[in-house]
């Protein structure tokens, strides 16, 4: 899969925080599942680049900034306790392969790195899951860092039944 994230949105560069990031993203990845009985893992290995905005913020007097390129893996692994209850381990690892660069030349040491572990629980029946993820961040480089909670709805659509 290839996810693109495209600049919509107001932005200007008269203002430091913008709806829009004013650049685009491209983040192909492959992503893939194991189940035998009741375990199951699951992984997604990302490859994220990021061009330049060459309308930044004016307050920074640059001409063009750009986010550095990243390796980056979820995974999760969990065990089914009932119908519909998973009780299980997650994890996200994040490795910025380029430093970050302003007018065109590399931020020494600016490369961003985290790995986040923690406890995750997803529940639901039919069509409608629930997931509640925990993440301790350790190993962080060039970022904020601290204990993350994600929860997370995923609704299934109903498909039309091919008719005969």
């Amino acid at each position: 899969m290839v996810d693109v994230g495209v600049p919509i949105g107001k932005y200007s560069d008269s203002r430091p925080v913008n709806l829009s990031n004013h650049f685009v993203v491209v983040d192909p990845y492959y992503a893939f599942t194991y189940e035998r009985r009741k375990v199951e893992w699951s992984a997604r290995l990302h490859y994220l680049w990021n061009s330049t905005n060459n309308d930044p913020f004016v307050g920074f007097g640059v001409k063009n900034i750009q986010s550095g390129q990243a390796f980056h893996l979820n995974y999760a692994t969990s065990y089914e306790l009932f119908k519909n209850v998973r009780l299980g381990f997650n994890g996200y690892w994040l490795q910025q392969l380029t430093n970050h660069e302003i007018n065109g030349v590399a931020v020494p040491n600016s490369k961003d790195r985290t790995v986040g572990l923690g406890p995750g629980i997803q529940f639901g029946g039919p069509g409608i899951w629930f997931r509640v993820n925990s993440y301790i961040e350790t190993d962080v480089r060039n970022r904020p860092s601290g204990i993350k909670v994600t929860f997370r709805i995923s609704k299934a659509l109903p498909t039309a039944e091919p008719q005969p």
